[in-house]
């Protein structure tokens, strides 16, 4: 039965509605784009206020526990934050979704976080003052995420989708032995490969994305191990220094020039053996140090014979006796 009829509002098929902490206060969200979304009083059904937050349908509204904060989601790939006690504008826009944003969850307890889901299966994070999401999952299902609900005590998430599917997300326990790939429907205690643990809770198996370790970080942790268990080198350090070995090595070798040597081209089979048919015979030391005596020697008697004759030349004018004398010796010696 209806108990109070609230008169026509919108303009087309109402899409959400939500009921303020009070129950004082009821807000609507709707498909027609000139009143997206109004406020309500309960008691009379009068419309207290029409909010323009939107230039596509409204998937969702809802309401904080604190009872100021109104969060929306749309078509128009936007989630907003409203306060309440002040509609000019908005507190805040999260964009992060690539295609509709279907749904929105505040969390229990954590007054600023809540979650939020997309038409193409992503499941986003947020947290009030931030600009970006703080975790998220983009293929979380394989269809529209339809509602969200937290668990009242705010460690289980609860998600329906188009996918015909519900899951349930939750953090990682430190020592987990399984890492769920979330969408492989694998049973409680079982890994991807088939091998069970007996030891794991159900509940244990399925994490929240991005609220545990960041997925870049568990990869190179466990590469980084992975190169402790192949390498069984005992690494050599410096004592007092964090330099290794290698380190070292490397450091000398950037400290010596290195030398380039220039390329050289091969030569030419054929130029190589003309060459070597005209090659002119190199003569052998002895014989070249022979020829050069002889050459000094013949050098040394013209310039004996050319002094005689200017000493000869000078004694004529200063002395004929003596001129005589010599041209009588070197005649002796057959030199004239």
């Amino acid at each position: 039965f209806c108990v109070n009829l609230f008169p026509t509002g919108h303009g087309a098929d109402v899409k959400c509605v939500d009921w303020h902490p009070t129950k004082g206060l009821v807000v609507s969200g709707s498909k027609d784009s000139q009143q997206p979304i109004k406020f309500w009083d309960p008691k009379t059904g009068q419309s207290l206020a029409t909010l323009h937050a939107h230039k596509n349908t409204v998937m969702e509204v809802k309401l904080n526990l604190n009872g100021n904060w109104l969060l929306t989601a749309s078509r128009d790939h936007l989630c907003k934050l409203f306060d309440i006690r002040n509609l000019k504008e908005e507190l805040q826009v999260f964009r992060g979704h690539k295609k509709e944003a279907t749904a929105v969850a505040w969390h229990p307890v954590h007054e600023g976080l809540f979650a939020s889901g997309g038409s193409d299966g992503s499941l986003l994070f947020w947290h009030v003052g931030v600009e970006k999401e703080v975790g998220g999952m983009e293929m979380a299902h394989e269809g529209m995420i339809w509602s969200l609900a937290w668990h009242p005590l705010g460690h289980i998430l609860c998600s329906g989708s188009n996918d015909h599917t519900s899951k349930f997300w939750t953090r990682n326990r430190p020592g987990d032995k399984m890492r769920d790939r979330y969408n492989l429907n694998l049973l409680p205690g079982m890994s991807e490969d088939g091998v069970e643990y007996d030891d794991l809770e159900p509940n244990s198996l399925a994490v929240i994305p991005g609220m545990g370790i960041p997925e870049q970080l568990k990869l190179a942790m466990e590469q980084e191990q992975m190169g402790k268990d192949e390498s069984n080198e005992i690494e050599m350090t410096i004592p007092g220094l964090d330099w290794g070995m290698e380190e070292v090595m490397q450091k000398d070798q950037k400290k010596v020039p290195q030398k380039k040597v220039p390329y050289a081209k091969p030569i030419p089979a054929q130029f190589q053996q003309a060459w070597m048919q005209n090659k002119v015979p190199i003569p052998a030391p002895n014989e070249v140090l022979n020829d050069r005596k002889e050459d000094i020697k013949l050098e040394e008697k013209k310039k004996t014979q050319a002094e005689i004759e200017q000493e000869m030349a000078t004694l004529q004018y200063t002395n004929p006796q003596l001129l005589e004398v010599h041209e009588a010796l070197l005649g002796g010696f057959g030199m004239i």
